[in-house]
Order: C-alpha cells, then sequence, then structure tokens
C-alpha cells in the first residue's frame, strides 16, 4: 500500500494527467473494500491527502476529478487520521464540487457532484470537526436550497444526486440537532420532503392489481360491520384476523429500488425533522394541507412492493419509524381513508368503514419481526421490534379506528380452549407478544405491554385476563396499578368487552395470575396431624427468614396508591405505631 502510494509523488509532482489517472485507477481498484490503513505512515497518509486535494484545484479533465474524489472517498472511510480532509479549505473544496455554495457552478458534471457528496457523507458521519465545519458553511441550506430546483431546474437533477442529497441531510440532521429546526422551520422542510415523496418515488410507480374480493352491495367487504363475539359473529373475528394476515388484495405498487433507496433516505430525514418537535409546532404545517399528503404517502408507501423482499422491508421500516412521531390526527386519518376516496381506488380489507390495509401491513411487518427475533437468539431485538411497537402504541392513541381493529384481531374474545392454556403458549399473535412481556430486554417488554394495555383500553382487569398477572405484574408495578383500576380513562366509551359463551362457562375457574384454567392440585398437607403442620410452618418462616437476610429475595407487599413497598417497611411502619400513640398520650396529659 505505501509503496503504492510513494510511487505517485512523481506523477502528482509532474502534475501530469494521465500517469495521475493511472496510479489513481491502481490504488482505487485495489482498496475497493479497504476502510481502515493501519499499515500507511502518518506523513504519507497526509502527502497522498494533499496531492489529491491539489489536483482537485487544477484544470484537470473530469475522469480526473472523479478519480480524485474516488481515492479521497476511500480516505475518509477511515475515523481517525483524516487530516487535510477535516480541515476547513479541504471541506469547502468538496462542497464546491458538490455544487453546495452560494453560486454552483451550473456546468458542473454530475458524477463529480455524486463524488464530492460521497466524500462528504463520510466525513459528516465520522467527524465532528466536519459537521462543525459544515454548520458554519451552512451546507444544510444549499442542500434545501437545491431540493427546491428539484421540480424546476432543466435537465432534471439525476435521481442519484437526490439521494445523495438526502443521505447528506440525514446525517446532518442526525448528527446537529440545532439543523432540524432550521430544516422544518427555515426552509419548509417537511413539505418539501414529502413532495419528494410524492414526486420522484410514488408518482411513477406501477400498480401491481391483485384478483378482486367478494364485494358486498357498497362495493367493499367491510370486515368490522358486526359486533359481539357469539354464533356467526365469531366467524366475522375469525374472517378479520386472516384478513390481517392475509397478503394485501388492494391494489398495490411497484417501485424500482433507486426510487426505493431515495424514499428511505427522505423518510430518515423527516424523521429526524419531527422527532424533537412539539405537535402544536408540526401542526402548523396543517393549514396548507401538507399533513394529509405526508399520510397518504405513508399509506400507499405501506403498500408498496419493490425489487426484493429485503429493500421492501428496509421501505416500510423506515415508514414506520417515522409513525412513532407526534404526528396530528389529520395526518394519521389519512392511514385509513374511506373505501373509494382519493387515491384508494378499491379496497381488500374494510373494517368500520374504513380502509385498513396500511395498519395490515404494519401488523404482517410486526409478526416477521417477531417470528425473526424468536428464531434467531442473537438478534438485536430492541432495534428490531421497539420502533414497530412504538409505532402501534401511537396510533391506537391518535385514532379509534385502528384501536378497536388491533383489539379485535390481536386480542379477540377468548375461547375455552384459550382460556386452558397459559397466555403465552400458542402461535397466535397475542401468545407471541404475552411471551415478550417476559423478555430479558426491559425496553421490548414495557413497549409490549403498553401497547396491549392501549388495546384494552388501559383496563387492569381487561389486561389480566388476556396475559395473566404474573406476566403482567412488571408494567403494573411500573404504573403503580398492582392494586387495580385503570391507566388513561381518555377513550371511546362505546366500545364493550364480549366474551365468548364458552369463555364465560370456566371464567370463574381461571387462575388470574396464571391466565389460564388450573386443574384441581392434591392438598400437599393431607394426613398431616396439626403438629406436623406447625412445623413444617416453622422450617417454611425459617427458610424464608434466612434467604432474605442473605439478599436473595426481599419480600414486598402492595401499597394504598398500587406500587411495591418492602415489607419491611411495613414491619417498622406497624413497630412505630404503638410509640407514636405513648407519645401523643403524654403530651395530652401534660396539656
Amino acid at each position: 500500500m505505501e509503496a503504492l502510494i510513494v510511487s505517485m509523488i512523481p506523477a502528482f509532482d509532474a502534475r501530469n494527467e494521465a500517469d495521475i489517472c493511472n496510479k489513481l485507477q491502481e490504488f482505487n481498484k485495489e482498496n475497493a473494500q479497504t476502510f481502515t490503513f493501519p499499515e500507511l505512515g502518518s506523513e504519507t497518509k497526509k502527502k497522498f491527502i494533499g496531492d489529491v486535494l491539489q489536483s482537485l484545484e487544477a484544470a484537470y479533465n473530469t475522469e480526473c476529478y472523479c478519480l480524485c474524489l474516488e481515492a479521497l472517498r476511500i480516505m475518509s472511510r477511515e475515523k481517525h487520521h483524516l487530516y487535510q480532509l477535516a480541515q476547513k479549505e479541504g471541506i469547502l473544496l468538496l462542497l464546491k464540487l458538490a455544487g453546495l455554495e452560494e453560486k454552483p457552478n451550473a456546468n458542473q458534471n454530475d458524477q463529480v457532484i455524486i463524488e464530492a457528496e460521497k466524500c462528504l457523507c463520510n466525513l459528516v458521519f465520522n467527524s465532528t470537526a466536519v459537521q462543525q465545519i459544515c454548520l458554519e458553511c451552512d451546507c444544510v441550506r444549499f442542500v434545501m436550497d437545491r431540493v427546491k430546483l428539484y421540480t424546476t431546474r432543466d435537465p432534471q437533477i439525476p435521481m442519484e444526486i437526490k439521494f445523495f442529497d438526502m443521505r447528506l441531510l440525514f446525517l446532518m440532521t442526525a448528527l446537529c440537532s440545532s439543523t432540524r429546526s432550521q430544516v422544518r422551520n427555515d426552509h419548509n422542510g417537511i413539505e418539501l420532503l414529502t413532495g419528494i415523496l410524492e414526486r420522484d418515488v410514488l408518482a411513477n410507480a406501477t400498480p401491481i392489481p391483485h384478483p378482486p374480493t367478494e364485494p358486498s352491495s357498497n362495493g367493499t367487504t367491510d370486515l368490522g360491520a358486526t359486533g359481539g363475539a357469539t354464533g356467526g359473529e365469531e366467524t366475522a373475528m375469525e374472517g378479520l384476523i386472516a384478513a390481517m394476515n392475509a397478503v394485501s388484495t388492494a391494489d398495490t405498487i411497484k417501485i424500482t429500488e433507486e426510487e426505493a433507496n431515495l424514499a428511505c433516505e427522505v423518510y430518515k430525514a423527516l424523521f429526524n425533522t419531527v422527532i424533537h418537535s412539539k405537535l402544536k409546532e408540526i401542526e402548523q404545517e396543517e393549514e396548507s394541507g401538507v399533513l394529509k399528503r405526508l399520510g397518504q404517502a405513508c399509506y400507499k408507501m405501506l403498500l408498496t412492493e419493490t425489487t426484493s423482499p429485503a429493500k421492501t422491508e428496509e421501505c416500510h421500516s423506515q415508514t414506520i419509524n417515522l409513525l412513532t412521531c407526534a404526528l396530528p390526527l389529520s395526518c394519521v386519518e389519512e392511514l385509513t381513508p374511506e373505501p373509494g376516496v382519493g387515491s384508494v381506488a378499491r379496497a381488500g380489507l374494510v373494517y368500520r368503514g374504513r380502509n385498513m390495509e396500511a395498519v395490515s401491513s404494519i401488523m404482517r411487518f410486526l409478526e416477521m419481526r417477531v417470528d425473526r427475533a424468536a428464531a434467531a437468539k442473537k438478534l438485536r431485538v430492541v432495534e428490531q421490534l421497539n420502533p414497530v411497537l412504538s409505532a402501534l402504541c401511537v396510533l391506537c392513541r391518535r385514532s379509534t379506528h385502528i384501536r378497536r381493529l388491533l383489539k379485535d384481531t390481536v386480542l379477540p374474545p377468548l375461547k375455552k380452549d384459550e382460556a386452558c392454556h397459559l397466555p403465552e403458549e400458542g402461535c397466535r399473535i397475542r401468545n407471541k407478544l404475552v411471551r415478550l412481556m417476559t423478555n430479558h430486554s426491559t425496553d421490548i417488554k414495557e413497549v409490549v405491554a403498553d401497547f396491549l394495555f392501549i388495546l384494552c383500553k388501559e383496563s387492569v382487569t381487561k389486561l389480566i385476563k388476556y396475559t395473566g398477572y404474573g406476566n403482567a405484574a412488571g408494567m403494573l408495578a411500573r404504573r403503580g396499578l398492582l392494586a387495580g383500576g385503570h391507566g388513561n380513562t381518555d377513550y371511546s366509551p362505546d366500545e364493550e368487552d364480549s366474551d365468548t359463551e364458552e369463555y364465560k362457562d370456566v371464567r370463574n375457574e381461571v387462575n388470574p395470575v396464571t391466565g389460564r384454567v388450573e386443574s384441581e392440585r392434591p392438598n400437599p398437607m393431607e394426613g398431616m396431624t396439626d403438629e406436623q403442620k406447625e412445623v413444617a410452618a416453622v422450617e417454611l418462616a425459617n427458610m424464608i427468614h434466612r434467604i432474605t437476610r442473605e439478599g436473595v429475595i426481599q419480600p414486598m407487599s402492595v401499597s394504598d396508591d398500587g406500587k411495591l413497598i418492602p415489607m419491611m417497611d411495613i414491619v417498622q411502619k406497624a413497630a412505630m405505631q404503638p410509640l407514636r400513640e405513648e407519645a401523643s398520650d403524654d403530651d395530652d396529659a401534660i396539656a
């Protein structure tokens, strides 16, 4: 490596363009997959970077510029020892070549712009110094200025430049918090980024028609038209669950890999732009209707297919990440449009008069991630599951339609055979989620419990019915609800929970701790004399005292406010009570 770079010095010193290109081609080919350069001396590396930067300032041809920028991109992969690349002069040169300056060169070659932006993305990601320089040089403003030209410039800006514009914007908004409000407020960021999704991703998407489902009299099949849970209504509920798990029957669309990549970067930039914004700040966009357009774009993206299942999953994942933000109701409602309204030509899953295909897509995404996490023990469960569960919590709180649908599909009325098994046993989505309530990750078990609690309208009784007291105890303790009651009661009052007739027959036999019907067990003290029972009780008390003293367990009790408190505090409080009463009597006597 060092020998190759040393051999370039004569070509750089002589400013021989042909030799420089030949040597750079050799270097770039050899290091196409190299990310660190531990064997390269600091002086040699510094000299090489300096020579390449000088070549970029010379009047060489486009091919030489691209080769120089490709070499710098390779060197910028290393996090440390960036030298001139992390200095203002080098960054200003790269910004100029990327067309990110006050008066960009209108004749700048597109490939040069792309290579320069690749370098900037690497440097912003790896260096806090570069992040600060880009802030001082108004990098974000120049990116947003170019975004405004996407619809007006002739010829059109290539898709690859748009992709790296969004990649650079995502990195800056992720790593420099001050740029987030700048994008949203100073540059009308939400509207501009939504426009990219509409024009450059979804406008030219190819429809993928599906065979039509059997319609009802109004042209759709409404799976939420019935209520309750008996007889034919149970069949309707089973049909709803099957429809939620089935592949979409609505008209979906297909986008290219290039469009999918751009969409992912736009959604990441949008997420950074709104994640720390207050709801009232985002609602200011409602007058222009951009929030409805954003909701419509999210709806379409959740029904989008692309070149591969992995890329489709990535698109859906980034869309779901955005839905974890506190988006206004006007945006969320566009995820469940009325059939036949706007661009929704035909719906495959209609529930209570709303198109639920997008919500169904999120649920299929969740179940796929849950199954993958269960199959791969080393998988990073938090990163896989937390965003989609958080998004569902947000959506259920914002939309009654969504919460009702998910309640009917995730926690449908129980049957007798379900009541005879532990809530965590089985292959339904309820069983899978209950298993996660005791996951080793605190983040996962808390967000799963919150999701199920919201579906139960934050009723402790309903949650225990579906999960068992043991699985829910952690969440109830965290919220101070171990003694029962409700959490937030701001839910629609017109929804009643219905039990199946067969569940009603065994309801009184369900053990609330385990959440299932327990078979009768023999009395372990049957046949023992009173003296033997007393000895066994003393032995048990001694064992509990020993493991308590050694710190193995700590006996707890539930206080009046529904929280756990140590039993020792109760004992000490009880022991102090007679002393307080005695002191009070003495005070009365003195008086």
